[in-house]
């Protein structure tokens, strides 16, 4: 009898023991489905979040480079017609351009001399003081070292549109331009640009914070921080 008691406990015990494994397996499981689960909803709402932003960062970024590309092509068919055009008039259909948008920091021409006008043409619009002001590069000699900086030597080297790596401007402001060659004749003979400026999209990016502890940070293509929660790491290349 004890002997048969014996061996309807150790059946019991084993019962036991499998409906605890059972139970412990279908604990794991859930608990891990759940993480699972978790985790795919944390990086969905991530990339959404991502993709939005990027989205506004990528808007502002086509306006600046359509109006650029504009007015490369604006600027070439004048030189096409060989007339002289008014040079006043020029400067106050860029200037209406600035005052109907106010989030270009910076509009410029860069025409080589004896292309458009006699001499050069370069006048360069910007903010300053709330207001757009007018300040051409007159001598030929500025204007040649101009020429050599990145703004117009890409697009001239590979003429084609470009989108400059964010740089920091005299006012330590973020900025990036679009640049537009100028091309006649399948000779690149200036550049249109439009200067914008990243500060605010930077402010707005470094200040999320995902799930409330989480980092927000903004890269441009080369790997320079254009927004971080640490201001110190603005403009600075990534770690690798």
């Amino acid at each position: 009898m004890f002997s048969k008691f014996r061996i309807k406990t150790k059946m019991m015990l084993a019962l036991c023991s499998v409906i605890l494994l059972m139970y412990g397996i279908t604990i794991f499981l859930v608990t891990y489905n759940t993480n699972a689960i978790i985790k795919e909803e944390a990086f969905e709402k991530t990339n959404n979040l991502a993709s939005y932003y990027s989205e506004i960062i990528k808007t502002r970024i086509q306006e600046a480079m359509h109006t650029a590309q504009l007015l490369a092509h604006t600027y070439e068919g004048m030189i096409k017609s060989e007339k002289r055009p008014d040079k006043t008039a020029l400067d106050g259909a860029l200037q209406e351009i600035m005052d109907q948008n106010p989030e270009f920091v910076a509009l410029w021409i860069m025409i080589d001399p004896g292309e458009l006008i006699e001499t050069h043409y370069y006048p360069w619009l910007h903010r300053k003081g709330g207001q757009v002001k007018l300040e051409p590069v007159e001598t030929l000699e500025e204007y040649k070292s101009e020429s050599n900086k990145p703004f117009f030597a890409i697009p001239k080297q590979k003429q084609k549109e470009a989108l400059l790596e964010p740089y920091l401007d005299e006012s330590n402001v973020m900025m990036t331009s679009t640049v537009v060659p100028i091309i006649v004749n399948n000779h690149v003979v200036g550049v249109a640009g439009v200067d914008i400026a990243l500060d605010s999209l930077a402010k707005l990016v470094s200040e999320l914070k995902p799930y409330g502890t989480g980092i927000a940070n903004l890269l441009s293509n080369s790997g320079i921080y254009v927004a971080h929660p640490d201001k110190s790491m603005v403009s600075k290349p990534l770690e690798k």
